[in-house]
């Protein structure tokens, strides 16, 4: 369903922990500094989607695909939000999309990324994504953030390199934040 709403294949990738602890795939040197989230938004990985052991989708990297608004709706669709509820990892950066919304559905979701985004112009951040860890939003046409209640494990927010950006706030407490990047914005 994901792929026809997308228009193109995606590639899977299944049992994400499995793979990185393949030291033939991943040297322990590696395995040490790359937490599976942070894997699985890589650039390498564009249009790939991840399960963990028991086949739930857990990442979603469509780096650099050319969706648009209009690819998008799959986010609420009834049948999908279900599946997508297990993501740990999405990466929608170099996308064409113009307006996104952070849903309240999406609790297991630790790395978002929407880097480089020359169209994006809005992103909403719903309430209570108490897993989100990271937040990378650099190189966007956003004008406005802002960061909800229930932000409990945030610990790094990327805004650089946003020069429309001119509101940016925390409703709630962020007692993880250790890192905010603002340069260029």
């Amino acid at each position: 369903i994901l792929e026809k709403a997308l228009g193109f294949e995606l590639t899977l990738i299944e049992d994400i922990q499995a793979c990185l602890d393949d030291p033939d795939r991943y040297p322990d040197s590696y395995r040490e500094v790359m937490s599976i989230e942070e894997e699985m938004v890589g650039s390498m990985y564009a249009k790939h989607i991840f399960s963990d052991t028991s086949g739930n989708l857990v990442g979603l990297n469509l780096f650099g695909c050319e969706i648009t608004d209009e690819e998008l709706p799959f986010f609420e669709d009834e049948k999908l939000k279900e599946g997508l509820s297990s993501l740990k990892s999405l990466n929608l950066s170099q996308t064409h999309i113009t307006r996104f919304t952070l849903s309240e559905d999406l609790t297991e979701l630790v790395f978002f990324c929407m880097n480089e985004m020359k169209y994006l112009e809005r992103l909403v951040c719903r309430k209570n994504l108490k897993s989100l860890a990271r937040l990378e939003l650099s190189e966007t046409q956003i004008s406005q953030l802002e960061i909800p209640q229930g932000y409990d494990s945030l610990y790094y927010v990327d805004l650089s390199t946003n020069p429309k950006l001119e509101t940016f706030q925390f409703s709630g407490a962020c007692k993880n934040l250790q890192l905010i990047f603002l340069r260029g914005t």
